[in-house]
């Protein structure tokens, strides 16, 4: 990890007039084109919720615009990909699995699943929708049949995998 705060304005755009930059592209259903003047495509529909959250240096007791990750933060506070529990944002705890699972499923645009699951996690709803999603386009499979380890910490390889099921 770096101590360096991160430029997202930059992010998507050519460097050098080479190949763009790693990050959300125009057609992802987090990034608007419909104030770009340039822009000749449609807005794609998803269920994404349009309330972009509103976030400042206030919005979470645990953050503060001198940490290094603010900005990150700020862009997925904003972009609806994570929230935090009430005031807090709780940036040095452990990701759970449903917790990543969710924030992909937003990423795609919150999108429906069709394939059932038989998983008996407790889950909440956008969770549940989540899961179902991911298993459904192979992201997930389950710990076994019936646990899908919601509230279990995603560790490294199961980030990397995951991360990686989902872009291929």
């Amino acid at each position: 990890y770096t101590a360096e705060k991160t430029d997202f304005s930059q992010v998507g755009k050519p460097a050098g007039g080479d190949k763009p930059k790693p990050g959300p592209s125009t057609k992802d259903p987090v990034v608007s084109t419909k104030d770009d003047p340039d822009s000749d495509e449609k807005e794609e529909e998803t269920n994404v919720p349009d309330d972009t959250a509103k976030f400042d240096e206030n919005t979470y007791s645990d953050v503060s615009g001198e940490d290094w990750y603010f900005d990150s933060v700020r862009y997925v506070t904003e972009k609806n990909l994570m929230d935090g529990n009430g005031k807090e944002f709780l940036p040095k705890e452990k990701t759970g699995r449903a917790v990543f699972v969710t924030s992909l499923w937003k990423l795609a645009g919150c999108p429906d699943g069709d394939k059932e699951i038989s998983f008996t996690d407790e889950l909440s709803d956008d969770e549940q929708k989540a899961v179902r999603w991911a298993y459904s386009v192979g992201i997930v499979k389950g710990l076994t049949e019936t646990c899908f380890g919601a509230q279990q910490e995603l560790t490294r390889e199961q980030a990397a995998v995951l991360l990686y099921r989902y872009a291929v």
